[in-house]
């Protein structure tokens, strides 16, 4: 997320994040087209805390992985329009329930991620 906010650079977050999670697209969505219309971020660094994980699984083992309660922290940042036009949204802590799950034997991917 620090990295495709800061760069406009949305590959990797795609690459982690499921079809499915429709916070994940909505995150890519709004950097990359803020980005393609000549906008940058500057700050809004990203740092997570986790609060609960349980781990998830089905009967047959075809399914592994984890429901995580997070708190995510994000610093002050300045959002600027390809126009020049800047919003500073101040730092705060939004808490997210996120689903990872682990696919194809071997890699992590973001399922879900809910605001509470």
């Amino acid at each position: 997320m620090n990295y495709a906010q800061a760069t406009g650079d949305v590959r990797r977050l795609r690459r982690v994040s499921a079809p499915t999670c429709d916070v994940c697209s909505g995150f890519v969505r709004d950097i990359r087209d803020h980005y393609r219309a000549g906008g940058r971020i500057v700050g809004g660094d990203n740092s997570v805390a986790i609060t609960e994980s349980a781990e998830l699984s089905t009967a047959s083992g075809e399914a592994y992985g984890f429901r995580i309660e997070l708190d995510l922290t994000h610093d002050e940042q300045s959002i600027i329009d390809g126009d020049g036009a800047t919003s500073n949204p101040p730092s705060g802590v939004d808490q997210f329930t996120a689903y990872v799950l682990w696919v194809d034997g071997n890699h992590w991917r973001l399922d879900a991620l809910d605001l509470k």
